[in-house]
């Protein structure tokens, strides 16, 4: 992901916690000068977890078209993450649309309503 691409998700994740009361956390490993892979989470006191991780040192790896990965992670059995998940890629389709990807188990890319069943 460009460097604009990820102050711009920076921005979209600042917006959905403030409205979602959601608390937000940035980190980077920065080598060398350069960034081999940075993240992004947001959680909230109900248990859900949402991260973003991207490789941008990878940037000559075969890896490189992979993008960045998005994590939706429900901490307790009682937490409702669809609407949240929902209104995230809402926005995140807004800003890139028809970038998105959704993989299932392994490494195959399934449909959107398929990836909003979540995994047992």
């Amino acid at each position: 992901m460009p460097a604009e691409d990820s102050r711009t998700l920076e921005q979209a994740f600042a917006v959905l916690g403030r409205a979602q009361a959601l608390s937000i956390r940035g980190d980077e490993q920065i080598r060398n000068g350069r960034s081999p892979w940075r993240t992004l989470d947001l959680c909230n006191e109900a248990g859900i977890s949402i991260n973003v991780y991207d490789e941008p040192g990878l940037a000559h790896s075969p890896r490189a078209d992979e993008g960045m990965k998005l994590s939706i992670y429900s901490l307790k059995p009682d937490s409702d993450w669809k609407p949240l998940a929902r209104h995230l890629l809402n926005e995140i389709e807004k800003i890139w649309p028809e970038k998105t990807k959704f993989r299932g188990p392994g490494v195959q890319v399934v449909s959107f309503e398929d990836a909003m069943q979540g995994r047992p």
